[in-house]
């Protein structure tokens, strides 16, 4: 079972999210964009997460669609959202890099896809170009590492309704096969001594093993009932 789990939760869909690049301000926008590259590509080394691109966007919504969602005179949520929706992803990648009079300021932050609303933000203040490069791969590290178990989240409740169903199903079994025994030791049927030991030996180990199987498995149902319940709220 727990070969299935692993199995189940390495073949999940990664978290997918699209970029639509970092805004700067005072830094050229060649610069800009190889910062946000290099972001991306950091965030998305791993099987965890797929980033779409800038470019992966305009390629699918074409350049001129592209420009009136991320230009939108709105709070931007619905644009967002319609992103999100046209492009199949989880949530919309944004960062911001200012200068500073020490530096540089960096806010990073995921939005969720349905509504816009904040998933993770990280924040920054670093003293030089070398710091925030530095600062963005340790950025995008960490989001890997915050976004990588939402992938196993969305399987492990399958995995727990699986087990629970099985071990109920099992313990079922069981415990009926031990009322059967135990109907056989009740009956008026002739018996043989060796028979009616052995069939009371096995009545006597199916009935806790299948109590227990039983009660295990409606305790890891429930279990995964509440996770998935859980996890489908808003």
């Amino acid at each position: 079972m727990l070969g299935v789990a692993l199995m189940l939760v390495m073949t999940a869909e990664p978290v997918k999210l699209a970029s639509t690049g970092f805004t700067c301000t005072g830094i050229s926008e060649a610069l800009c964009a190889g910062y946000a590259e290099r972001f991306v590509g950091v965030l998305s080394s791993g099987p965890n997460v797929r980033v779409t691109t800038q470019r992966d966007i305009a390629a699918v919504l074409g350049i001129e669609r592209q420009k009136q969602l991320l230009g939108c005179s709105d709070d931007g949520s619905a644009c967002m959202t319609e992103l999100a929706a046209a492009l199949g992803v989880d949530g919309i990648l944004l960062g911001s890099i200012t200068p500073t009079p020490n530096g540089y300021l960096v806010n990073i932050r995921i939005v969720h896809a349905n509504d816009a609303s904040a998933w993770l933000m990280k924040s920054d203040r670093v003293r030089s170009e070398r710091a925030l490069q530095e600062s963005l791969d340790v950025t995008a590290e960490e989001l890997y590492r915050s976004l990588a178990p939402s992938r196993a989240a969305r399987v492990i409740p399958f995995v727990l309704l699986g087990a629970g169903a099985v071990a109920a199903i099992a313990g079922g079994i069981c415990f009926g096969l031990s009322k059967a025994d135990a109907a056989t030791l009740k009956s008026t049927a002739p018996l043989t001594d060796a028979e009616v030991m052995s069939t009371a030996s096995r009545g006597g180990t199916l009935q806790p093993v299948g109590v227990t199987l039983l009660s295990v498995g409606l305790v890891v149902l429930a279990a995964g009932l509440i996770w998935w319940l859980a996890g489908s709220a808003p």
